[in-house]
């Protein structure tokens, strides 16, 4: 992925080849100071003064290795998403992107041809061509930027690897933030110094955004009315999760998750109304993160965009992104329910490929280590349990609140339930987080032994209004033995 500035294209053509216009020197390339923000960070200057038929040539390389899918999984082709950053004074001045090979005939070369907005010479805006498919079998392409009217301006140009669905997106890996404030709060060498300048953010602490979600610095001092967004497409059509992790120390502030959907995504109106919920901070912390979604049925052939807006400021933001929303919690999983700690949907073990215990072979689970029970309450649940553990793994489960869920006691947002964990440990101190549906925990190991397990409570939980749910448990000391939850 990279984006670069106008003027390092490979070969152009040029109408007026000793006539230089402008008051940037770049050579030979007619060429302007711009005023848009997000140009300057590029390039101090934009190309203009163009005439029909001009055309910009950048050769780029990819690698089928970089790409986090299969492309057999896509027609054999590698997709990736083109941006050209435009102004013109005009509207409908026609502009071509065309990216060919040495492998490919060119009459089979991905071609797309868009009209400039038109708000001015010195407003640009992204024009965005998405899905476009490459031949995974070339590593070098030639993108050409074709002028077919004249008359357009161009400040940079972007070919990326697009997010496909589902996915985990540290926060500061946003497409788009919208910074209100003018005081800048900012980590640069541990965050990233191609962040500087756009947003406040500060190294994170927690857990689950650091190894699930492989986000080292959250978005932090947001302002009311600022924004971020994620663009992405999906392969698949299916149930999906939509999500974010947020954090706050207030109560009276609220975050809201957004999903818009586009069908041709560079100027039209959206295709449906967004998908918008409104979460009220946690009030947890600044540094206490949380998972607030919804679940939604998400077609392919669209244009998908996740937006958390922080409507009243003062919400920390880790991640965001999107899951497959399971479905096999209904029945095994349906509380209240009782269920092995190796049932588990996911989970993050420092040592996947190296298996430690004495659990028989026919019972281990991947990538987590486990003892064979000897404690009779153990064994009603499965003949092994999790050992081994270390500071920050993780264990994710899928359960369901089925409308059959004898007389719930019901909260303000749903039904309450009580998480009930048994677990050991050796020597005292030894803590596990317990997360669901917004809602944190710390529990206490009884200490009094790696086998001695005990029931350890969190009562009466809120759970949200919706069907189905996902409880983490993080092992933020380690050293804690897990056989059995309990959802009641």
């Amino acid at each position: 992925p990279f984006t670069a500035s106008a003027f390092v294209a490979t070969d152009h053509q040029e109408s007026r080849s000793n006539d230089v216009l402008g008051n940037c020197d770049r050579d030979g390339f007619d060429a302007q100071r711009t005023y848009d923000q997000t140009c300057q960070r590029v390039d101090l200057c934009h190309l203009g003064w163009t005439e029909p038929d001009e055309y910009l040539m950048y050769e780029f390389a990819t690698d089928k290795n970089d790409f986090s899918w299969d492309p057999y999984e896509w027609d054999e082709k590698l997709l990736v998403t083109v941006i050209v950053r435009v102004a013109s004074y005009n509207a409908n001045r026609m502009v071509q992107l065309q990216i060919g090979n040495d492998m490919d005939a060119k009459e089979d070369w991905p071609t797309q041809i868009f009209t400039t907005p038109g708000r001015g010479y010195q407003a640009f805006q992204d024009v965005t061509w998405y899905n476009v498919r490459l031949n995974k079998d070339a590593n070098r392409h030639q993108l050409f930027v074709k002028f077919l009217d004249g008359n357009v301006n161009l400040c940079s140009v972007t070919v990326k690897i697009p997010r496909i669905a589902p996915f985990r997106s540290p926060a500061l890996d946003f497409d788009y933030y919208l910074d209100r404030d003018h005081v800048r709060f900012y980590n640069s060498e541990v965050c990233g110094v191609e962040r500087e300048g756009l947003v406040d953010a500060q190294p994170t602490q927690d857990i689950i955004c650091q190894k699930r979600d492989n986000s080292k610095c959250n978005i932090g001092w947001t302002f009311a009315g600022e924004y971020a967004y994620y663009d992405f497409e999906v392969l698949d059509s299916e149930d999906y999760r939509v999500w974010a992790r947020i954090a706050s120390e207030r109560t009276d502030k609220t975050v809201r998750v957004e999903l818009q959907v586009k069908e041709n995504p560079r100027f039209d109106p959206l295709t449906y109304e967004p998908s918008s919920y409104e979460f009220a901070a946690p009030g947890l912390g600044w540094q206490e993160f949380v998972d607030v979604g919804f679940n939604i049925y998400l077609e392919s052939g669209f244009h998908y965009r996740l937006r958390v807006a922080f409507d009243d400021g003062a919400v920390n933001l880790c991640s965001a992104g999107v899951d497959f929303m399971v479905h096999w919690g209904v029945g095994e999983y349906e509380i209240p329910i009782t269920f092995n700690a190796l049932n588990y949907d996911w989970a993050l073990d420092s040592n996947p490929n190296e298996h430690r215990g004495n659990c028989p072979a026919e019972h281990q689970v991947a990538n987590v280590d486990s003892k064979a029970a000897q404690d009779g309450t153990c064994l009603q649940s499965g003949p092994c349990y999790v050992a081994f553990t270390l500071p920050g793994e993780i264990l994710r489960y899928d359960f369901s609140t089925a409308v059959n869920f004898s007389e719930p006691r019901q909260g303000p947002t749903g039904p309450m339930v009580d998480v009930i964990l048994r677990i050991a440990s050796f020597g005292a101190n030894k803590h596990i987080l317990v997360e669901v549906d917004g809602n944190r925990h710390v529990l206490e190991a009884p200490g009094k032994g790696w086998d001695e397990f005990e029931d350890v409570v969190w009562k009466n939980v809120q759970l949200r209004n919706t069907f189905y749910h996902q409880l983490y448990i993080t092992m933020t000391t380690g050293y804690v033995n897990l056989c059995a939850i309990t959802i009641q």
